[in-house]
């Protein structure tokens, strides 16, 4: 049966539901790491990293390590993309783990559908549902539910770390949404690894100009070789910006697009059992009702 495993199994569901559980285990890798080096140098990593690995895959298929196809003009709007989403977003991001943990910074990161929306709204003139609205106040609900409550479980002295580490991952959703409209407009008809290869690159060149920048590119790249930081980068840019992306376009090509980005947006969900096994940060049921409910807000959107 087309579009199973096995006739049993939809192959374009399974792989969304898997992409969401590495994002949720990678996130936990990368957090790792960045306790031992800067979020930003391991940003530079996975970025470097993908950007190597899609041009392996390239080369491979095509004979040619890149797209020589894509003209000035679409580079362009994927490498905007590419510094938007994976080299300011991805570092806001990987610095909201070290502020309020994986498990609270992806969920308020995962508010990026929510942006689209508005975006529409304000930039399209798209009218708002019922949906919209209903998936709206449960997306923001239960991430408010989630921060109030990691506010009530630590000292007040913390609760300036908490909103910055909150900001941080707002803002790298942010960034995530706008790094999606400057894509979106050129995505027609480009294949989606030579468009996730310009991304990746784009991302890697502007870190590592910020790194040289700052004169920090050395002291980077030793934090890096450390061996307890080494596997983990290493793993997760396997993991995420590649195994991760490719199982999400197989997922996109044999399902039904809301259905797909809904699984993918269970990462936060997944990191509830990871969290309390890998990181010993078990979440309370107030945290857990909250999770829950800002992912049934985004499904909402998604499949309105």
């Amino acid at each position: 049966m087309a579009g199973t495993i096995s006739g049993h199994l939809p192959a374009g569901e399974l792989a969304a539901l898997t992409t969401g559980f590495i994002w949720a285990l990678t996130s936990i890798l990368f957090a790792a790491a960045g306790r031992n080096v800067s979020p930003v140098a391991t940003n530079l990593f996975k970025t470097s990293a993908a950007t190597i690995l899609f041009a392996l895959v390239m080369l491979g298929r095509d004979g040619i390590p890149f797209d020589t196809s894509l003209g000035w003009y679409r580079a362009g709007m994927l490498g905007l993309s590419g510094l938007l989403g994976f080299a300011v977003g991805d570092s806001l991001l990987y610095t909201g783990y070290q502020y309020i943990g994986t498990r609270r910074a992806l969920l308020v990161m995962g508010l990026n559908p929510l942006l689209g929306v508005w975006w529409a709204w304000l930039l399209l003139g798209e009218k708002l549902g019922l949906f919209d609205f209903v998936g709206m106040g449960l997306a923001l609900s239960g991430t408010a539910l989630v921060i109030h409550a990691g506010m009530r479980a630590i000292p007040r002295s913390g609760h300036g770390r908490m909103w910055l580490g909150t900001a941080m991952s707002f803002g790298a959703a942010v960034c995530q949404a706008s790094g999606a409209l400057s894509a979106k407009a050129v995505l027609e008809g480009v294949d989606a690894f030579a468009a996730t290869e310009v991304r990746v690159a784009a991302g890697a060149v502007a870190l590592t100009l910020y790194a040289l920048a700052r004169g920090e590119l050395g002291a980077w790249i030793r934090g890096l070789v450390v061996r307890k930081v080494l596997w983990r980068v290493v793993a997760g840019s396997i993991l995420g910006p590649f195994i991760g992306v490719w199982l999400m376009i197989y997922g996109l090509q044999h399902a039904p697009t809301g259905i797909v980005l809904t699984l993918l947006a269970l990462s936060p969900v997944w990191l509830l059992p990871l969290g309390a096994l890998l990181q010993h940060d078990a979440p309370t049921k107030t945290e857990t009702a909250g999770a829950l409910i800002a992912v049934g807000g985004v499904a909402v959107l998604m499949l309105k």
